[in-house]
């Protein structure tokens, strides 16, 4: 009976074990534009599909990748950056054809002058304002925060603007996340190495 349930199991794969099942035709059909076979362009992304080369050192975080909102933060970090006339990244303004049509993951885990438009982490929508504004908070705690163009901000400040981030976290785990990739982010590459 066993060996029954098990022939019919693999029926399913081949009939001999060395023929390959065929594959339904509109299975691989693409038709070059971005749209699946059933007109929908709702594609997972995958690391081949965000057109992203991953440094060597994130060789390793390839299964955390999916927890970053790569393509909606590209795509609205290139919207912010064409809408403002800035390079964006470190904040150079733009000249003509240089400026990258395409940002990778690799630019967007590192350091930036200018607040980000979403959040860095897939995180509930309720949160991406929240977390947007405490990249300001982050921002201002570096004395990098472009909207306030006063002196850097005091020891005093500083403690409540860190008590600020620390509260955050301790009310909703996923911006103690968001946070966390929010800090690396801008350690990472940061022109600034006191910062």
């Amino acid at each position: 009976m066993a060996q029954s349930i098990r022939s019919r199991r693999t029926s399913f794969n081949s009939t001999n074990g060395n023929e390959e099942t065929p594959m339904h035709p509109s299975a691989s059909f693409s038709n070059g534009d971005g749209y699946d076979s059933d007109g929908s362009n709702f594609d997972t992304p995958t690391p081949a599909t965000l057109s992203m080369a991953i440094p060597a050192e994130l060789a390793g975080a390839i299964p955390l990748i999916d927890k970053f909102q790569v393509e909606g933060f590209l795509k609205l970090m290139q919207k912010q950056i064409q809408s403002t006339g800035k390079r964006g990244f470190f904040s150079k303004k733009s000249v003509g054809p240089q400026v990258r049509e395409k940002f990778t993951f690799e630019d967007m885990l590192c350091f930036q002058k200018d607040p980000i438009p979403t959040s860095v982490l897939k995180i509930n929508s309720d949160l991406v304002s929240r977390a947007t504004k405490l990249f300001q908070i982050i921002l201002k705690y570096m004395g990098v925060d472009s909207s306030d163009r006063g002196a850097p901000a005091s020891l005093d400040e500083r403690i409540e603007l860190v008590g600020k981030l620390f509260k955050h976290t301790l009310k909703r785990a996923e911006l103690r996340d968001e946070i966390f990739a929010q800090i690396s982010k801008q350690t990472r590459n940061n022109p600034d190495r006191h910062a």
